[in-house]
């Protein structure tokens, strides 16, 4: 039967819609799965497919075992912690439930891989760095015995697997040791009164005690030792049994050496604040840090003032609101000073929070001052402000009733106090001729702005910056 042109057509354009414009309808969407053509999806969903999965890893494991000679503890942790590596792998295999061991198997058998590959991985380097830490003349790990004896060694001690990419991606010559020497230098460190989980927990934070001969041993590696000492045996607060603990408390006092303290003098002039360090996360150690560096103290003093004074950590540096120009008063500026800042510096009068404090004071020129007032013993003039809390203030003023307008415009205000202005006329002025995003202008204003001394402090204000967008 002859088929109407019309009808030709129609069908025609039917099929050209199915098959192209819904997948560009799908990929502007960003529906991935629906624009990925169906041999694709079918793919993707046989590699994330259990059944295909964990035969793979057990191929994986016989083949590092059996013929690659590794011990089966080594061969089954990489197979088991390096799962970007097998997603690599499965996507170039035609694999089914039934096929899925002996095909990997087999697969293996006559195409050797790089086993640096799912190695890195598996000790806890991410897949994207991987690159970065394969050798330039090696493929394979048993033509390297000094790294299975070293890795052995550590792993008789109690080193967690997955974490051994901490030692390895901060001096990789910790593994070209003999597993001899590595073992007489944690037998050094457990003479000191440490338990095995200290041990841990101290070498992964500070994997350099590993990577130093004997012979090069310095003097600073005592005073760590005695600070280490304090924190981890003299306190009550610290488990000997926990890890993860132990890790954490040794990360924290990594921080005021960031900040140039000496090694040996922290432990002992913490004295009863250090519970407070204890107590206190890592998170908010490096916020208090990220506070006082930004009032323009050096790293040094930070470091001094908060093993001094160790009570700061107890303070809200966050989201204690606090009124200019009354804030000046309160902290002890004369009034002539006062009143020359009202008339010259009116952009930063107005309600804000203690957390754009350091800010505010760059903005004025008062930051030095101040700064030296908290070092001489004025730190609690921090916390003694009468003001209300963000939450405080959110129930006595609802912002419910605010205008779609309003809201688009509030992130920008938050940027404009984080930089210093106040909640004035001026700013608000100000906001309306601001024409991007609040992640846009703090990017813009962090290119004007000088980077911090301190490794981790810019990770830590990008990463309060984001959060404040979220």
């Amino acid at each position: 039967m002859h088929t109407p042109p019309s009808a030709f057509f129609h069908r025609f354009h039917s099929f050209l819609s199915r098959r192209f414009l819904s997948q560009s309808t799908a990929i502007a969407a960003g529906d991935t799965t629906t624009a990925v053509p169906f041999r694709q999806q079918r793919k993707r969903r046989t590699i994330a497919d259990p059944f295909v999965l964990n035969p793979a890893k057990q191929a994986l494991t016989e083949y590092l075992y059996s013929t690659r000679a590794l011990f089966y503890p080594h061969a089954e942790n990489i197979s088991k912690h390096s799962p970007s590596f097998l997603q690599s792998l499965l996507s170039n295999l035609k694999l089914s439930r039934s096929r899925a061991f002996p095909d990997v198997q087999q697969f293996l058998r006559y195409n050797p891989i790089n086993e640096y590959l799912p190695f890195l991985e598996s000790i806890g380097i991410a897949a994207s760095d991987v690159s970065r830490f394969l050798p330039a003349d090696r493929l394979f790990l048993c033509d390297n015995p000094q790294l299975l004896n070293s890795i052995s060694a550590l792993s008789n001690y109690g080193f967690p697997w997955t974490k051994l990419g901490l030692l390895y991606s901060h001096d990789a010559s910790i593994f070209d040791s003999d597993g001899s020497l590595l073992r007489r230098r944690l037998d050094a460190i457990i003479e000191l009164g440490f338990s095995r989980t200290q041990l841990v927990g101290i070498c992964l934070a500070f994997p350099f005690v590993l990577g130093r001969r004997e012979e090069e041993s310095t003097g600073e590696d005592d005073g760590l030792f005695d600070d280490l000492k304090w924190v981890l045996l003299k306190s009550h607060l610290a488990d000997s049994r926990c890890l993860d603990l132990c890790y954490v408390n040794c990360r924290k006092v990594g921080i005021f050496y960031d900040l140039g303290c000496e090694k040996g003098t922290i432990g002992e002039a913490l004295g009863d604040g250090l519970n407070i360090l204890l107590e206190s996360s890592e998170e908010n150690v490096k916020e208090k840090v990220s506070f006082f560096s930004r009032l323009g103290m050096k790293n040094e003093d930070v470091g001094r003032l908060i093993v001094r004074r160790p009570e700061i950590l107890n303070f809200n540096l966050k989201d204690l609101v606090i009124t200019m120009p009354e804030f000046l008063s309160y902290i002890g500026l004369d009034r002539k000073s006062k009143r020359e800042i009202v008339l010259g510096y009116r952009h930063v009068l107005g309600r804000n929070t203690i957390g754009n404090l350091p800010e505010i004071m760059k903005a004025i020129g008062l930051h030095g001052w101040f700064s030296s007032k908290i070092l001489n013993g004025g730190h609690r003039l921090l916390t003694g402000f009468n003001a209300k809390s963000d939450k405080e203030e959110s129930k006595s003023n609802p912002r419910s009733d605010r205008t779609a307008e309003d809201k688009l415009l509030i992130p920008k205000m938050e940027f404009l106090l984080g930089v210093g202005f106040g909640e004035n006329d001026i700013a608000r002025e100000i906001v309306l001729k601001l024409h991007a995003t609040k992640e846009q202008l703090d990017q813009r204003f962090s290119c004007l702005i000088g980077s911090a001394e301190v490794p981790w402090l810019p990770a830590l204000r990008s990463g309060k910056e984001s959060e404040a967008s979220a």
